[in-house]
């Protein structure tokens, strides 16, 4: 189990460079915004920059720096892909090769894309040594249905896309897991099962997502998620002691997504 200080220490540095990315944005922003309105930039740059294409494409470099790829390079290239229609119709003879039926003509490019980016992360996915580590622990599915989910492991793994699903924790206890969601939905049973004494890690990554996690009410339950237009709340009802020898951390990043711990 990783030591309280250092988990902090880990959750420091990543709230200090989330906080300088997000100062740095600002910062290009309000000066592109400044020249524009001296006159030193173009005017029609400034229905390109501040746009919900460049959203995309800021969301996803963002995502992309915090080590979620799939979802940063998905949303930079859906991002870039309608940004250049409009770059081509401000600037015609520096970028000419894009006209205004672009959209509607190359949009199956999009799709192509898409599955291209499914086909790889599957690929790296079972190839890495962390999936290699917890396959055989968990059965992994997507359903609409509630399930009950009882390992022996004791770990809870799921990758979650376009999809969702209800799941009921039964082991004797919960040793940790991983969940990646992008455009799906999850909650998480925690109530029927216990913690071990120390730190429990679960990691969960909320990418146009919602997720729901639910614990008994004598949990200490500590939230370290980092948010992008996003966000995770702590909706419990503490009517009960605290058991403060063990603990659960649920660390990871809500990019246009958030979830809820209740109990």
């Amino acid at each position: 189990m990783e030591p309280e200080k250092n988990l902090f220490k880990r959750h420091h540095h990543h709230s200090i460079g989330a906080g300088i990315c997000i100062g740095i944005l600002l910062l290009l922003g309000g000066s592109i915004l400044l020249f524009i309105n001296a006159g030193i930039l173009p005017l029609v740059l400034k229905s390109i920059i501040f746009s919900w294409q460049m959203l995309l494409l800021l969301i996803g470099i963002l995502s992309f720096i915090h080590k979620s790829y799939f979802s940063g390079i998905a949303l930079i290239i859906i991002g870039m892909f309608f940004t250049l229609p409009r770059l081509t119709e401000a600037f015609p003879e520096t970028i000419p090769y894009f006209g205004a039926d672009f959209i509607n003509l190359y949009y199956p490019i999009l799709l192509i894309l898409a599955g291209v980016l499914l086909i790889c992360y599957w690929i790296f996915r079972t190839k890495s040594p962390h999936y290699q580590k917890y396959k055989d622990r968990n059965e992994q599915f997507f359903s609409d249905t509630t399930r009950e989910v009882h390992h022996e492991s004791g770990y809870f793994y799921r990758d979650v896309v376009f999809s969702g699903g209800e799941h009921i924790f039964l082991d004797t206890e919960f040793l940790g897991g991983e969940v990646n969601l992008v455009f799906g939905a999850i909650t998480l049973d925690l109530r029927r099962t216990k913690l071990p004494e120390g730190d429990t890690v679960l990691k969960l990554k909320n990418v146009f997502s919602g997720s729901v996690i639910l614990v008994p009410e004598t949990w200490k339950v500590d939230l370290c998620l980092k948010s992008v237009f996003g966000g995770f709340k702590d909706s419990r009802f503490i009517g009960a002691e605290i058991d403060t020898t063990r603990r659960l951390i649920v660390e990871g990043e809500c990019v246009f997504g958030g979830g809820e711990l209740k109990n």
